[in-house]
């Protein structure tokens, strides 16, 4: 059983919360939060106590009972200003450029007029939803950064993602049943930043196609055993790479040589990867090369003895292992 002190506890956390925020403020419920924040954390203390009691007077059980429901109303009190509170952000959000739903993890269903906010530059999503609801991007034509994160239901981004013409940055965090990136993104032209973390069942070899002209790309947490072929399509623009926390990563693919424009390689934790291939050398705008937590290909890397040495001599910038090589 949920005890009441757990409750109580999560409630005036989520006040001190509100108590910062506009909302309160506008409704001149600010100086009332704080006063009640105070009251609950109080009765938190008193709670902890009784709860370690109560199995040696039923007395205490009860009152426990009576108090849990107290503090249970208050939580329903609490989600109905996150309510107010996302109703408000969208309101304002009519003639702004950016709207943040960014931990609204309870949010059952986005809101419905997410769709005509057609001045959106910036959206952050955060959704139980199993698929996004159709309709929500094919007016946000100037939309130009989406992020999507603590999405745990979500399989699916849809197939509307192609009218997103001016989307030029893709950041998709913690949705661990997430399957496949969108389809037709061969029509997002401005497209040039895609970072991917903590969607371990996203299949990156089986979707993705069409996703070219990539400056930075970054995937973290990932279960890769190998880099998805259609990055090849960004051969001309990659500048920037990330591989972090991929622990089923074996190899890097021979075609890494034919980045011209990496400036940046950086890899971390990918404890499988035990060296660097053979083309490396050719990757002359090479300036930043950061390796951590590949034990053997650090030793691989290891300046003038090294087998990898020779790959990588000619970059200005060495960090290995969180240590200057030079």
């Amino acid at each position: 059983m949920e005890f009441a002190s757990g409750i109580a506890e999560t409630v005036s956390v989520r006040l001190a919360s509100y108590a910062a925020q506009e909302v309160c403020l506008a409704w001149g419920a600010q100086h009332e939060l704080r006063k009640l924040n105070k009251t609950l954390l109080a009765i938190k203390l008193v709670l902890e106590d009784a709860e370690k009691k109560q199995l040696q007077n039923p007395l205490i059980t009860h009152w426990l009972g009576n108090l849990k429901d107290v503090c249970n109303d208050a939580e329903d009190v609490l989600d109905e200003f996150e309510f107010r509170k996302l109703r408000l952000k969208v309101q304002r959000s009519v003639k702004g450029k950016f709207l943040s739903l960014q931990g609204c993890e309870a949010l059952e269903e986005l809101p419905n007029g997410i769709g005509n906010l057609i001045n959106l530059r910036l959206l952050f999503l955060t959704t139980q939803q199993m698929y996004l609801p159709k309709g929500v991007f094919k007016r946000l034509t100037l939309l130009q950064t989406l992020l999507i994160s603590s999405c745990k239901n979500l399989k699916s981004l849809g197939e509307e993602m192609e009218y997103l013409t001016n989307l030029r940055q893709l950041w998709i965090g913690m949705c661990g049943n997430l399957e496949s990136l969108p389809p037709n993104m061969k029509n997002l032209t401005a497209f040039h930043t895609l970072a991917i973390a903590d969607c371990k069942k996203l299949e990156l070899m089986r979707s993705g196609e069409g996703i070219s002209g990539l400056r930075s790309f970054s995937v973290a947490e990932s279960n890769l055993e190998a880099l998805p072929n259609w990055l090849q399509e960004s051969v001309d623009t990659l500048q920037s790479m990330l591989i972090g926390d991929c622990d089923n990563l074996t190899a890097l693919p021979d075609w890494l040589q034919n980045l011209t424009l990496l400036e940046q390689l950086v890899i971390g934790e990918c404890p499988k990867l035990s060296a660097l291939p053979q083309g490396m050398h050719c990757l002359t705008a090479l300036r930043v090369l950061m390796i951590s937590g590949c034990p053997e290909l650090r030793k691989r890397c290891k300046r003038e003895t090294g087998e990898d040495w020779s790959k990588i001599k000619h970059v200005p910038k060495r960090v290995l292992d969180d240590s200057d090589d030079d």
